[in-house]
């Protein structure tokens, strides 16, 4: 399995944005074969802070996800471009349930 963990922080004026992409990219890869979970949270401290926790099967999955309309729409055609930082881990589970 593949994990990943996210964390956006967005200027101010973009958060309203950034939840809507978010929770489209959420819905959208929540559907994909081979994701696990895709869940977002948003900062209870600071609201301009979203964390994404991901799962795939693995990285053929991931990188399908990659692949998706959604993922170039929504990720990489307005989150990446608006987010003030973004940082991501990418790694594999160490211990199956």
């Amino acid at each position: 399995m593949l994990c990943l963990g996210v964390i956006y922080t967005f200027p101010a004026e973009r958060i309203d944005e950034a939840r809507a992409a978010l929770v489209a990219i959420e819905r959208e890869a929540n559907k994909e074969p081979g994701c696990r979970t895709f869940v977002v949270h948003q900062s209870k401290d600071d609201p301009r802070v979203f964390c994404l926790y991901e799962q795939y099967d693995d990285e053929a999955a991931f990188e399908a996800h990659q692949a998706t309309p959604a993922f170039h729409d929504h990720v990489l055609g307005k989150l990446r471009k608006w987010a003030q930082s973004r940082t991501a881990v990418i790694g594999h589970r160490i211990a199956e349930p």
